[in-house]
């Protein structure tokens, strides 16, 4: 079954009422995490890294350091999410450079904030990234094999 995208809307009223939310990009984004504790929204994409809170949408590519390069966010494999533990979005974003070269890059996204958590450089392509409780998972595949990357998620780490 298909739909036609309608954009993002929201509810204050249990669903009763829908009024349309402006978020940048909307038309590219690929996922959305929900941070319950500031009201943020933060959606990404192809070349999308953009957030929303209380309808002002701010394209954060800038914050962090991602406005010059392709890269995707939101795909089905680099799903953000919400942090309790950081109380942030946590954000993973996959870089494509000259060379084929390739790098995870994850984000934390809190109170309008962009903040580098560790970076993994991949010599191929990803082809699932998971998480569990303090780790973040990262296989990659290609002709001759493929690695499994283990990123410690704890503070201080």
């Amino acid at each position: 079954m298909g739909g036609t995208w309608t954009g993002v809307q929201e509810s204050e009223d249990g669903g009763i009422t829908w009024k349309k939310l402006n978020v940048p990009a909307e038309n590219r984004i690929f996922g959305l995490a929900y941070n319950p504790d500031t009201d943020e929204l933060v959606a990404m994409g192809r070349n999308v890294f953009s957030s929303w809170r209380q309808g002002i949408g701010e394209d954060l590519r800038a914050k962090g350091g991602l406005e010059k390069q392709e890269f995707y966010a939101g795909a089905p494999y680099t799903q953000p999410w919400f942090d309790p533990a950081r109380r942030a979005i946590l954000v993973p974003v996959l870089c494509y450079s000259e060379g084929d070269q390739r790098r995870l890059i994850l984000f934390s996204f809190r109170q309008g904030e962009v903040e580098r958590l560790a970076e993994l450089s991949l010599d191929k392509e990803p082809i699932y990234v998971g998480r569990s409780e303090g780790h973040l998972y990262v296989a990659t595949a290609g002709p001759r094999g493929g690695k499994l990357y283990l990123l410690s998620l704890s503070r201080g780490s």
